[in-house]
C-alpha cells in the first residue's frame, strides 16, 4: 500500500462520508451523553483570576454565549502605544541570537513573580505583559519536511512498517509527572506539558534549561498540549485557556479564559494569510472547534460534527493533528479516529476497538509527515501505527526499545520521533529508518 501524497487531498472527493445526516438544531445533541471529570488541581476562580490579570488588552466579554452558527468574536484592539514599543519578541523576530546559557542564568532568577504576596505577584505579572506585548507580524507554523513513506517496508511477517531505533530517552519520576504533549522548536529545544507537575518545561540535550509555571507568576491547570511557531513562541493548552510565552519563557498573552470550557488538542497552522490556533473544546453540553486568528486577535466557533454522528457516552476527545485542512482527533474513550475538517465539518470515522493491525485501544497522540500520514499513539496496546491521510491503515513503527502508554507524539523534519510513555514519565528518542 502506498502513502498518500499531500497533493491528494479530500478535495477530490474520495472520502468515505458517513456524515450526511448532520443537524444543528440542537447542541444539546453534541456530546450529550459524554462525562466530563475534572482533575483535581488549584481552585478554578483562583486559577482565573490569574489569568485576568495577564489578559490586558486581549479579553473576551465574561458574558459570552455560545452561537448555533458560527460567528466571530472580535476582541479588543492593543493600544498604539504597545504596538510602537521594541520588545522582546521583535527582537528576537530580527534573528538577534541569543545564547540558552544566558537563558538557563535568567530563570534561574525568575524575572515574573519574585514577590511573596499574591497582589504584588499580580502587580509585577500584569507589568511584565504591558512591556512584552506579543507582535504577531511574521508568525509562521513549523513546517514538517519528513516524508514516511520511502521508509515503509515489508517484514519477514509479510507486514508492511517502519523501522525506529532508539537514539535516546529522558526520564525520571523527579523530572516529569505524566507528561502528556510536547514539541521540538527549530533550533531542536524539547518543549514537554508536564501535566502532574502543572508546569512546562524546556530541555536542551536532555538538561532542563527552564521551568515556566514554577516561582515566576505563571499557573497552569494541567497543561497537556504545545506548540512553537518560527518566531519562537511557546502555546500551551491546559484545562482553561491557552497561553503564549516568548522564548524566554516570558508571559505574553491568554486565549480563551471565560470562553473555553474543557479544551483538547491543539495545532498552528496557517489559513490564508493568518496564522490559527486550532483546538477543540468539549464543554457546553457539546463539543465545538475554536480558530484563534493571531493577526487579527479574533475568535470563530464551529461545531465539531464528528461526536454528533459518531460519538457515545464513552467518547473522550483527547488528541488532534492537522494536515492541509484535514484534521484528525482521537477519540481516547470510543477507541476510533474522527476526520473532518479544520472548520468542524464531518469527513469520516475510522478504526474501532481491538489489538488486530489496524485496530486500536484507546488512541492518544497523532503527528503527521509532509505527505499527510497519521503517526497515532496506540495506547493501551503499547504500539504506534500508520495511518494514510484517509485513514486506510498502512502499518506499524517496528520500535526498538519497547513503550509504555504512549502519550504525546511529534514527528521532526529530520527523521525523529518523540513518544512520550506516559506511565514510566520518560521520552524516547526514535530515529526513523528503512
Amino acid at each position: 500500500m502506498q502513502h498518500i501524497k499531500s497533493e491528494d487531498s479530500a478535495a477530490k472527493g474520495n472520502w468515505s462520508n458517513n456524515c450526511k445526516s448532520d443537524s444543528l438544531d440542537n447542541l444539546d445533541l453534541l456530546l450529550s451523553g459524554i462525562e466530563i471529570k475534572e482533575e483535581p488541581f488549584s481552585p478554578k476562580e483562583q486559577y482565573r483570576d490569574a489569568c485576568r490579570v495577564s489578559q490586558v488588552v486581549h479579553d473576551i466579554p465574561a458574558n459570552f454565549q455560545q452561537p448555533l452558527n458560527n460567528k466571530v468574536i472580535k476582541q479588543d484592539a492593543p493600544s498604539k502605544t504597545l504596538n510602537n514599543m521594541k520588545t522582546t519578541t521583535q527582537i528576537v523576530s530580527e534573528k538577534v541570537k541569543i545564547s540558552y546559557s544566558d537563558l538557563k542564568k535568567e530563570k534561574e532568577t525568575p524575572n515574573l513573580c519574585p514577590a511573596t504576596t499574591l497582589e504584588k505577584c499580580r502587580t509585577q505579572t500584569l507589568a511584565t505583559v504591558k512591556t512584552s506585548h506579543w507582535s504577531s507580524k511574521d508568525i509562521e507554523p513549523l513546517r514538517i519536511t519528513f516524508d514516511i513513506g520511502p521508509l515503509i517496508s515489508t517484514s519477514k511477517f509479510g507486514m508492511l512498517e517502519i523501522r525506529a531505533q532508539l537514539v535516546s530517552k529522558i526520564f525520571g519520576s523527579k523530572l516529569f509527572d505524566h507528561p502528556t504533549g510536547l514539541t521540538v522548536t527549530e533550533d531542536g529545544l524539547l518543549i514537554v506539558a508536564d501535566t502532574g507537575n502543572n508546569v512546562v518545561k524546556v530541555l536542551q540535550d536532555s538538561s532542563i534549561l527552564f521551568t515556566i509555571g514554577e516561582k515566576d507568576g505563571v499557573i497552569f491547570a494541567r497543561p497537556s498540549a504545545v506548540v512553537v511557531d518560527n518566531q519562537g513562541h511557546i502555546y500551551v493548552k491546559d484545562d482553561y485557556c491557552i497561553q503564549v510565552f516568548d522564548i524566554r519563557g516570558r508571559l505574553l498573552h491568554c486565549i480563551g479564559r471565560n470562553t473555553f470550557l474543557h479544551p483538547y488538542g491543539l495545532a498552528l497552522i496557517k489559513e490564508g494569510k493568518n496564522p490559527t490556533l486550532v483546538v477543540i473544546d468539549a464543554g457546553r453540553g457539546g463539543s465545538i472547534v475554536h480558530h484563534y486568528l493571531i493577526k487579527e486577535n479574533k475568535l470563530i466557533t464551529y461545531p465539531y460534527k464528528p461526536l454528533l454522528r459518531f460519538g457515545s457516552k464513552t467518547s473522550k476527545v483527547r488528541f488532534m493533528a492537522i494536515s492541509g485542512d484535514i484534521m484528525l482527533a482521537s477519540d481516547l474513550g470510543a477507541s476510533q479516529m474522527y476526520l473532518s475538517r479544520t472548520n468542524g465539518e464531518c469527513l469520516t470515522t475510522f478504526s474501532n476497538y481491538g489489538t488486530r493491525p489496524g485496530e486500536i485501544h484507546e488512541p492518544s497522540g497523532i503527528a503527521v509527515d509532509a505527505a499527510g500520514n497519521w503517526i497515532v499513539g496506540d495506547s493501551k496496546n503499547n504500539r504506534i501505527q500508520v495511518f494514510t491521510l484517509d485513514g486506510s491503515f498502512i502499518g506499524s513503527v517496528r520500535l526498538s526499545h519497547p513503550i509504555r502508554r504512549p502519550s504525546g507524539l511529534h514527528l521532526t523534519s529530520d527523521g525523529h520521533l518523540y513518544v512520550i510513555n506516559y506511565l514510566d514519565n520518560e521520552i524516547a528518542v526514535f530515529k526513523l529508518l528503512k
